[in-house]
């Protein structure tokens, strides 16, 4: 899909795409990420465009979550560039793999309308941060240490939040750096409790550089609640929804998310 026509493609079906990937277990939390951020611009009295807002974070996160299990499942050292393919230029010569494949269709479903967003919006600045993205998950997986490992997944959770706000940014009214800085804090607080919560299975999934220890263990958790009690105490208010952010992580990684993956049940639309 490389043609303005395929970008401007049907957001009807992207939606659908959404609405029928966040009813699995696995995305689920992923779909719960836009009312959250909403009810936060409220808090800080932005004003915004609901149904444009709701609608860019929800394909954006999606997005975010078929990424994640791209890069899981494959494991290939040029499978990020795909991504990066997929979503900057609409479309790659690279070999369809078979597990590539079997996300192909929902990614290039959403990508498109990304791609009118980053047009929107800032589009330098969110290229280089998609790219910025990626080499930091990159240092992620090849983290040698646990030190290592929590500053490369803070880098994630703040690059990740940051170009969910440039995104959204058009739509926004009263919108400035805070709000923007604000997000990528919370960002990075939930990165580091998603990698809590599944530090164990990623080791055995192979996506740890290193074995880590008690220690490591202790450093990892202690990190994730040193930011999250700092990141409550400047913002009180917000409690409820880091809360309940908190309990969506814990909540659907137990649930064996991980158990189902290869089979997105989405056809091309």
């Amino acid at each position: 899909m490389t043609s303005d026509h395929a970008d401007s493609g049907d957001i009807a079906a992207a939606l659908l795409c959404c609405d029928e990937l966040f009813a699995l277990p696995r995305y689920a939390h992923y779909g719960r990420i836009p009312a959250r951020m909403c009810h936060c611009l409220a808090r800080f009295g932005v004003r915004y465009d609901d149904a444009a807002v709701v609608a860019t974070l929800r394909l954006y996160y999606l997005f975010i979550g078929l990424c994640d299990d791209v890069l899981d499942d494959t494991n290939g050292p040029l499978d990020g560039e795909w991504l990066l393919d997929m979503l900057l230029v609409g479309g790659t010569g690279q070999e369809m793999s078979p597990q590539r494949e079997c996300y192909a269709s929902p990614l290039q479903s959403v990508a498109g309308q990304i791609r009118l967003r980053c047009k929107a919006g800032d589009e330098p600045q969110i290229r280089s941060d998609f790219r910025a993205l990626l080499d930091a998950v990159r240092g992620e997986r090849h983290s040698g240490s646990m030190r290592d490992y929590v500053a490369a997944r803070k880098l994630v959770g703040q690059l990740t939040a940051k170009i969910s706000y440039l995104l959204i940014a058009p739509y926004l009214q009263g919108a400035g750096p805070a709000m923007c800085d604000f997000f990528c804090q919370v960002g990075a607080v939930g990165c580091l409790i998603d990698s809590a919560v599944d530090l164990r299975a990623d080791w055995r999934a192979g996506s740890l550089g290193f074995r880590p220890g008690l220690l490591d263990r202790f450093r990892l958790y202690g990190s994730a609640a040193y930011l999250a009690a700092g990141l409550a105490w400047r913002h009180p208010r917000m409690l409820n929804v880091f809360v309940a952010g908190i309990g969506d992580t814990v909540l659907d990684r137990t649930s064996d998310r991980r158990s189902a993956r290869g089979a997105v049940p989405i056809t091309a639309t």
